[in-house]
């Protein structure tokens, strides 16, 4: 955990890259800093490195102290173009096949401290990192083309790395733009990296939902035979859709309980692990005692996905981040080597007030 009483920022989006492995290797951590407002300005970037990573929970209270901030990569920074900044963010994720790091972000487009008709200019960012170097490449950008035409589009949910090297790669796009509520769809591309560019080789179907905004923040996994993705809505559920080769979906339907109940959740992101024993869930919910934070977005839970029902069983239901009165609803989703994965977390506070919020982390050890 990172002390909110260590910076006079909000610091947001704790982000990290590494090389798997018991312990992971050339780790890497990144942060946004944003004013008290609490929204999504992000206004400094910060990086960090770490020589190590304990393998004990005792040894994680000093963990914070080894940290070593560097400066932010001039390849990963903001460019500015017609008195636009235009602002790549980026969820990273090793690429087994080239060993390389690939982060996909995306694009949003900022005149001083406020977020300025990015609609029309979201794209697809990426960079790569080589451990070899320990060198990051300037970001590169590209939207996907759609019935013969680039849209504006995002992808910062989970990928899939197939074991050929190819990419299936989530991400929303903008079907007619009308502002904030423009509707949004969602499927999923095919892609290729070389070790150097990503190639858009196929794109599958969309879907969509007729609320505002339609689907959003859509993450993928694969498990057994099929694909899974998982869809924010503003309909008061989160949605899944299932696919036999990854980029064909079948309708979406509402979470659902292994009783049939419909799962009560407010518009926030939803993420998968997949595991040889298992497919799981994490998620924010809407519960009896969480009223008061914002989007109901604590606290975070964990509950397996039974992939035949596609459904949560209730029962495995666990509390990975408890509610301590702020958001946690931004989160991350770190395999850290086969038997250890770890969740990060903003408190996000949206109050405006000078309150310290803490950046979270939890480790999850699989048996």
């Amino acid at each position: 955990m990172v002390s909110g009483k260590s910076h006079e920022d909000l610091w947001l989006g704790p982000n990290l890259l590494f090389r798997p492995g018991d312990p992971p290797q050339d780790m890497h951590i990144f942060l946004g800093a944003s004013d008290r407002r609490g929204g999504d300005s992000i206004q400094e970037r910060l990086h960090f490195t770490c020589p190590g990573v304990p393998r004990e929970s005792a040894g994680f209270a000093a963990w914070r102290d080894k940290w070593q901030q560097q400066a932010y990569p001039e390849a990963l920074a903001e460019r500015v173009e017609d008195g636009y900044r235009f602002v790549p963010t980026f969820n990273w994720k090793f690429h087994a096949a080239s060993g390389k790091g690939l982060g996909f972000g995306h694009v949003l487009r900022h005149r001083g401290k406020a977020l300025s008709d990015h609609l029309a200019h979201t794209a697809i960012a990426y960079s790569v990192y080589d451990p070899a170097t320990q060198s990051f490449a300037p970001w590169r950008s590209f939207r996907i083309r759609i019935d013969g035409e680039e849209k504006p589009c995002l992808a910062y949910g989970q990928r899939v790395d197939l074991p050929n090297g190819d990419i299936l790669l989530p991400f929303s796009t903008i079907k007619e733009l009308k502002g904030w509520n423009s509707m949004r769809w969602c499927g999923s591309a095919r892609c290729r990296f070389d070790g150097e560019r990503v190639e858009v080789l196929e794109v599958g179907n969309r879907v969509t939902h007729a609320v505002p905004r339609g689907f959003v923040e859509p993450s993928m996994a694969a498990h057994g035979n099929h694909y899974f993705m998982t869809l924010r809505a503003q309909d008061g559920h989160s949605h899944v859709t299932v696919s036999e080769d990854g980029l064909t979906w079948a309708d979406p339907i509402p979470w659902r309980w292994d009783n049939g109940e419909a799962i009560a959740m407010d518009q926030t992101m939803t993420k998968f692990i997949s595991r040889p024993t298992g497919l799981f869930l994490l998620y924010t919910r809407i519960t009896d005692d969480n009223g008061k934070v914002f989007r109901h977005r604590a606290p975070l839970f964990l509950a397996q996905v039974n992939p035949e029902a596609v459904c949560l069983i209730r029962a495995t239901e666990s509390t990975l981040l408890t509610n301590r009165g702020f958001p946690v609803g931004n989160f991350k989703v770190h395999e850290i080597s086969p038997r250890e994965a770890w969740v990060t977390a903003p408190e996000w506070d949206r109050s405006g007030q000078d309150v310290a919020c803490d950046n979270r982390l939890t480790r999850i050890l699989w048996e």
